[in-house]
């Protein structure tokens, strides 16, 4: 409905109102007073000129306050009492002429409404006062908001409408500060991952170029450092191959795009294989490695070979960080609706600040955890997004064994379905 169409609405109920007051008045005079007919007659018609004339004349000035410069809140509220007042006066001439009131009556009636008027005037700018400063402040929060003070708030006074305005712009400043507090996080976090990538593409890129430039100036000629170069540049190309494959994983996890082919899967299967898969390189380091699950272990419905990527990345990441004559263990068990896997090392434990934050993409945290360059540190936060695809979720915690360990659940195979 437009504004046009709503005033008219307004001033057609308005003076609806009016001819109601007016009947009910003639009523109550007919029964009470019994007077003429001609004056009752005469009596309704001035009510009616009176009553229209000062709703016609009331909705004029409200339309044509708002383009008034000086037209302000206190102005309308108080008009409106003053026409009120103008109102009852004119009621109280009428009929003091047509019921033949004394002078002395009349003075007095006359008199009542001027009190009545100067009680009611001041009020009535008082109220417009307090609604102005309701107004006023939401005024200069909205200005401070619109400057880029999202920091602001505006006070809340009573419970009326006003307080409940302001209580929702209260609201609407904290919800925009969060969301501006977010995507400042998300814009560093952005820069911060374009510095890692280039820096992590740089290093095998700067190999590739030496060993390349070293075997085409003819630098290196006898067939065994031809052969030791040729496969660090292999080794380069698939870091460089590794690196890529990650990026386009993590994109499409961010993107909500991951492919999922699930089936029923025992994880038994998985750690066996993830434990005789990395025990050379666990010997190498003199590093334990055991695996153990439980038994009877309930299947679950994933994809096997995300699965497997993620405890492989955990295992390796395990490997990484613990010292030689470690241990790292490999646990699957049950857990009510779910099985948890964990992976625990003797890493020497993460700081607090750095436990929430390990599985976001390139962080360098703690010193003890920084990567090595045999990973490009998209390894965690890949492993956070297949397991929350699968409808699980990951962690990490200190051990009491002066190490960390890393748990994630996933659904069983009845829950899941």
């Amino acid at each position: 409905m437009s504004k046009v169409s709503l005033n008219l609405t307004l001033l057609a109920a308005h003076l609806a109102l009016v001819a109601a007051a007016t009947s009910l008045a003639l009523l109550i005079t007919q029964l009470a007073l019994h007077p003429p007919l001609s004056d009752l007659a005469l009596l309704a018609a001035l009510m009616t000129l009176l009553g229209f004339t000062a709703t016609l004349f009331g909705h004029l000035a409200i339309s044509l306050a708002p383009h008034l410069r000086f037209a302000s809140l206190q102005a309308r509220i108080g008009g409106a009492a003053v026409l009120g007042s103008i109102l009852a006066l004119a009621s109280i001439l009428i009929v003091a002429e047509l019921m033949f009131i004394s002078s002395h009556d009349l003075s007095l009636l006359i008199a009542l409404l001027i009190f009545s008027s100067a009680v009611a005037l001041p009020l009535a700018l008082v109220t417009a006062a307090s609604l102005g400063d309701s107004i006023s402040d939401l005024s200069r929060g909205t200005s401070a908001m619109a400057a880029g003070d999202l920091s602001i708030r505006v006070p809340v006074h009573g419970s009326d409408e006003f307080a409940r305005l302001a209580v929702t712009f209260n609201q609407m400043a904290e919800h925009l500060q969060a969301a501006n507090r977010r995507q400042a996080e998300l814009e560093q976090a952005r820069r911060s991952l374009v510095a890692a990538v280039s820096h992590d593409l740089r290093t095998p890129l700067a190999s590739l170029r030496a060993a390349t430039e070293a075997l085409r100036d003819g630098v290196v000629s006898d067939p065994p450092t031809v052969k030791r170069y040729l496969s660090s540049i292999q080794a380069e190309a698939q870091r460089l191959g590794g690196l890529i494959d990650d990026l386009f994983e993590l994109s499409l996890i961010d993107t909500g795009n991951v492919r999922l082919d699930l089936e029923p899967t025992r994880l038994a299967d998985l750690i066996s294989d993830t434990v005789e898969s990395m025990n050379h390189q666990a010997r190498l380091k003199k590093i334990r490695l055991s695996g153990r699950c439980q038994s009877d272990l309930t299947p679950i419905l994933a994809d096997p070979l995300k699965i497997q990527r993620v405890i492989l990345n955990l295992v390796q990441n395990a490997i990484r960080h613990t010292p030689s004559d470690g241990a790292v263990s490999l646990e699957a068990r049950e857990v009510e609706a779910a099985i948890a896997v964990s992976v625990t090392d003797n890493c020497g434990g993460i700081q607090q600040r750095d436990i929430n934050r390990l599985f976001e993409p390139f962080y360098r945290g703690d010193p003890a955890r920084l990567r090595d360059g045999a990973s490009a540190g998209l390894g965690l936060s890949i492993a956070k997004g297949i397991v929350e695809a699968h409808g699980g979720r990951i962690w990490v915690e200190n051990s009491s064994r002066n190490g960390c360990r890393f748990s994630f659940t996933l659904p069983k195979l009845t829950a899941a379905a």
